[in-house]
């Protein structure tokens, strides 16, 4: 039995949570005005959309003659709703009782987002609040408070959908240009109270262009959020009401037919004829694309595209801080990367990896944990998030490499989050073994269905470099032949659903030699994703970067160099090994590693793990200086290939990208590339371009490899037979271009 005195001057309705700040709990039986007193039922049955709310109340004779009581229920995010008993409470004893589902008529508070069956179904605790506007010393009772999950009433009558919203011009014509983003919106009726589940309801809309080709766009579930920056920290908060939309974004001109379909279970589905999409401009395609000519590498449009940038996981990372002497950058949301992605952006960056991690913007996680709601239901505010990250870097002309699962979450030993996840039968999932995460029926199951949500909220998106399907897959807990088929799958799914045609890869760790052959091969898996990670020996030993990156495309072993399976290859994680380097090493590689993977065939930049250290540290120049060497340059030709060039010294590194007339070459001091060491003296030195050089007119341009700077440019009358290039004296690196003159 709880008791409580009523000795306050307490607000008047509405109320929001923040003023709801007394929890009363058992013993406690004072008020402290001017606070409105509130109860919570200690029995909630989370997860249930349809809940009885019971309460005994005793009020004394004195009791103030305006003493009310309302209903609040919360997720666990405190997002709260209530509604008010619609008659105060006279003196005596009260058994009240309210039914809670979706039809309930609670209002919101402190956010946006109206009462639904989602809501319900989302609660984590509820309730009841008493207020007066007089003090009083009289005391009232709360002789029972509890809450238990009861059967739904079956209303459900033959579906209809309510609010449909669509953009159109002032001519009252839906047009939009190609390229352009165009949304539907509507809301079911009857409401999902599980929006995430296709069989319990799904929409999708075909777009017939005038030429018969068709593209279907799923619906997804929407609960728009404000993103609020509250300095040290992101806030996100329900600012309208859910509904289903749809994303859908043209790459021909002309008119599309448009036909909305919708199916609740055990219903016939509902089609309607939408009004049609007239499409103005020419043909768009600004999606990355492995270029089908020369499928190592990657394409926008016609265009040639090497991404060049960095590996940008999450907001901070407590290694890379221990590691490098860098500062834990707050944890501020997508402000965060607003600040990363312009810095890079003003460097000439075109690309960034960024993780769908637990601990940064995955969308399902174990539900007692801020912001989640378990499996199978998806967070509203960090698929914000991503939303708005996504928006951002395409007005940055940056490309992310969209990781969807780190390995910790299907590991139960390395970097192990398995006891975190909401698959874990522990948190109430489906399976009790991470390594059953890749075979086992019901998992894979949700998968689909988070792929789904995925690729119906993002696919439209230009910013979406591919899709990464895991981060060192090879670090969790799949048995091999469980992972390789988990790849056909997951790849098809994915692929099946993505009518925009994004490309598909996966990743692992260590170097070029840990990649599972057999998934490379795969045609689902459509460009390569590795580490270069590489350690010291005892005796100081080890591997040059720029070797490293030689080998992890061009290694001659069998099975070695990964450019024999034809695709692009990109590093996602280097920078010494997994922890990191003596910070004068780090440099080095930091500078070297991308021109070597440049003349080694790769297909971008690659991307160094330790993001925190470049930032606040101001190391851009990398960056600059590839995007300024490159500019206008293209790498693609059938003929194309890495070769390593002689020299006249073994204390030097080269190599060179050729293809038919032109060549892109680089040059390390070897020493300075291992650990950082720089030569007392400038150098020079010879660099054998061939000995069977056809004769002809040839330019050189000398580059400065650390600020891409041209350093000088030269005319070359070569009369055949071998050709020797004498470098500028330089101290740690140097780039040159060489081309024919016709």
């Amino acid at each position: 039995m709880h008791r409580l005195l009523v000795s306050l001057l307490l607000l008047l309705c509405p109320l929001a949570g923040s003023a709801m700040s007394l929890l009363a709990q058992e013993g406690q039986d004072r008020l402290l005005a001017p606070l409105s007193t509130v109860f919570a039922a200690t029995d909630w049955p989370q997860g249930s959309v349809s809940i009885q709310l019971q309460a005994t109340v005793h009020v004394s004779a004195h009791a103030p003659t305006d003493l009310g009581i309302g209903i609040w229920v919360s997720d666990f995010d405190g997002h709260w709703h209530q509604i008010l008993h619609p008659q105060g409470l006279r003196p005596g004893r009260h058994q009240l009782s309210w039914r809670l589902d979706g039809h309930a008529a609670l209002a919101s508070e402190g956010h946006g987002a109206a009462w639904s069956s989602v809501a319900a179904a989302e609660s984590s605790r509820g309730g009841i609040f008493f207020w007066s506007q007089h003090p009083s010393q009289q005391g009232v009772t709360v002789e029972a408070l509890s809450a238990q999950a009861i059967p739904p009433v079956n209303t459900q009558g033959p579906g209809r959908l309510l609010q449909l919203s669509l953009p159109k011009a002032a001519d009252g014509q839906w047009r939009i240009s190609s390229g352009e983003r165009t949304s539907i919106s509507f809301v079911p009726e009857p409401f999902p109270s599980d929006p995430f589940d296709p069989d319990a309801f799904s929409g999708h809309v075909d777009f017939i262009h005038e030429d018969g080709s068709r593209q279907r766009i799923n619906a997804f579930y929407y609960l728009p959020h404000q993103l609020i920056d509250e300095g040290d920290r992101e806030r996100a908060t329900p600012s309208a009401d859910p509904h289903f939309a749809l994303r859908f974004r043209p790459r021909q001109a002309g008119t599309y037919r448009v036909e909305l379909s919708a199916h609740w279970a055990g219903q016939e589905p509902l089609s309607l004829r939408l009004p049609d999409l007239i499409v103005d401009g020419e043909a768009w395609d600004d999606y990355v694309r492995v270029d089908e000519n020369d499928p190592r590498f990657f394409r926008i449009g016609s265009d040639f595209f090497w991404p060049i940038g960095l590996n940008i996981r999450s907001v901070n990372d407590q290694r890379g801080a221990e590691r490098t002497a860098s500062s834990l950058t707050p944890d501020r949301g997508s402000q965060s990367y607003d600040a990363y992605l312009r810095r890079l952006a003003a460097a000439g960056g075109t690309a960034a990896e960024i993780w769908m991690s637990s601990w940064n913007l995955a969308l399902e996680w174990r539900g007692d944990w801020p912001e989640f709601r378990g499996l199978g239901r998806y967070s509203q505010a960090r698929a914000q998030r991503l939303d708005r990250i996504l928006d951002l870097a395409y007005e940055l002309g940056i490309r992310i490499n969209l990781v969807i699962r780190n390995h910790g979450q299907a590991s139960e030993r390395v970097d192990r989050e398995w006891h975190h996840s909401p698959y874990n039968t522990d948190n109430g999932g489906v399976i009790a073994h991470a390594a059953d995460f890749f075979s086992d029926s019901k998992a894979l199951r949700y998968q689909d269905r988070y792929h789904r949500y995925l690729v119906a909220r993002y696919a439209d998106h230009p910013a979406i470099l591919g899709w990464k399907l895991f981060s060192e897959v090879d670090l969790t807990a799949g048995r091999r032949d469980q992972v390789r088929s988990w790849h056909e799958h997951t790849s098809a799914v994915i692929a099946k659903l993505d009518g925009y045609g994004h490309p598909i890869t996966t990743h692992w760790s260590g170097d070029y030699r840990n990649p599972d052959r057999v998934i490379v091969a795969q045609p689902g898996i459509h460009y390569i994703c590795i580490d270069a990670y590489h350690g010291r020996r005892a005796d100081g030993s080890g591997q040059n970067i720029a070797q490293l990156m030689w080998d992890s495309t061009m290694h001659p072993g069998p099975g070695r160099g990964l450019m024999q399976f034809g695709k692009p290859v990109l590093v996602t994680e280097y920078g010494g090994n997994w922890n990191a380097a003596p910070i004068p090493q780090l440099l080095a590689e930091h500078a070297a590693a991308p021109w070597a993977a440049l003349v080694s065939g790769h297909a971008g930049m690659p991307m160094l793990w330790w993001f925190e250290w470049v930032d606040q540290n101001d190391l851009w120049n990398p960056y600059r200086a590839l995007s300024s060497f490159l500019a206008g340059e293209d790498l693609r030709h059938p003929r194309g290939r890495a070769v390593r060039l002689q020299t006249d010294t073994h204390g030097s590194w080269a190599a060179a990208w050729v293809k038919p007339g032109h060549l892109l070459g680089y040059i390390q001091d070897s020493a300075w590339g291992f650990d950082g060491r720089l030569a007392s003296d400038q150098q020079r030195h010879r660099i054998t371009i061939g000995n069977a050089v056809e004769a002809g007119k040839l330019q050189l341009e000398w580059w400065d490899a650390d600020r891409g700077i041209l350093l000088s440019t030269d005319t070359i009358s070569h009369p055949g037979g071998r050709l020797d290039l004498q470098t500028p004296a330089y101290r740690r690196h140097l780039a040159w271009k060489l081309t024919r003159v016709l």
